[in-house]
């Protein structure tokens, strides 16, 4: 996640990755936000500026991700952090 509004205050999702139950990769994928990056938090993150030149938008990374999960389980680690940014999330879930 990346910072979004004053100082970054808030968090948006900058990449997607799903793996399968045997750690296969189904997608992983930089996302170009929707909002202005106002705090990379690279330190964290291991996003920079670079990495979203090009990346898709949102509305592709959404249709991509709710094609992936449908009719299946999430499973994450620390994914409470991930529903933190509960519209991004679930706007990504919840497509189509």
């Amino acid at each position: 996640m990346v910072g979004i509004h004053e100082k970054g205050s808030e968090s948006t999702v900058a990449r997607v990755s799903l793996v399968n139950y045997h750690g296969h990769i189904l997608l992983d994928t930089f996302v170009q936000p929707r909002e202005k990056v106002t705090d990379y938090r690279t330190w964290v993150s291991g996003v920079r500026a670079s990495d979203l030149e090009g990346a898709p938008v949102f509305d592709v990374v959404q249709k991509q991700v709710s094609e992936l999960v449908e009719g299946r389980t999430l499973v994450g680690h620390a994914i409470e952090n991930d529903m933190k940014v509960g519209s991004v999330c679930k706007a990504l879930i919840d497509h189509g």
